[in-house]
Parts: C-alpha cells; structure tokens; sequence
C-alpha cells in the first residue's frame, strides 16, 4: 500500500480551486479582477500538491477498498462534500487527478545520465 496522501494534497488543491470559482461568482456569476484575492490560497497550495505529483498514478493504481473509504471521508470532513455526492465527486476527480499526474510525469523527468567522453585515438 502507498498510501494517499498526495492524492488528498491534489484534492485539497481542485476544491480550494473549485471554491474560489465559486466565491467569485456570487452574486454577480463572473470573475473578475475584484475576485483575485479568492485566489491566493489555491496559489500557495499548488507547490507542495504538485510536489508529490510522482506518486499519484502509482498510488491510483495502488488504491484498497480502505483507502477508497480513507478519500470519502477526507472528502466528507475535510473538502465538505455531501456524503450523498462524495463517491460520484471523487470519482470524478481522481480521474482528473490522473490525466493531471501523467502531464506533471512529462514536465518532470529524471536527469538525463551524462554523455559518455569521446573516444581518443
């Protein structure tokens, strides 16, 4: 078992996100530049999710029947989501959650081996 723990720091970050949308569009349903400041609190969070961004494929794929049980109620206490919506909501997102990981694995390699010294005659 891998654990969880850098699939809840990207949930964290898509509901922090997902409720700055949602703050911003109260009342008048647009953003706009007064709306800004509902936006720093997904920006310094966006470092330490994407920090352990490596894991999150291998932990999906990793993922118990416990674990899926971990993220709902992390999901119900910690992102408030309704316990009536909170299986279709994770789902949803752990798939985002995916397609997020595999971009980040592309930005992020290994360092390349260095090359080999050319050959003396």
């Amino acid at each position: 078992m891998l654990g969880v723990n850098e699939i809840k720091d990207i949930l964290k970050l898509s509901a922090s996100i997902g409720n700055a949308f949602a703050k911003s569009m109260e009342g008048d349903n647009e953003i706009n530049s007064g709306d800004m400041g509902n936006f720093v609190e997904p920006l310094l969070q966006i470092g330490p999710a994407l920090q352990g961004a490596g894991q999150i494929v291998p932990q999906l794929a990793d993922l118990t029947v416990e674990e899926v049980d971990e993220l709902c109620a992390f999901g119900i206490t910690e992102l408030k989501i309704p316990q009536e919506d909170v299986k279709q909501v994770l789902e949803s997102s752990l798939k985002v959650v995916a397609e997020i990981g595999k971009v980040v694995l592309v930005f992020v390699k290994k360092p390349a081996a260095p090359a080999a010294a050319p050959a003396q005659a």
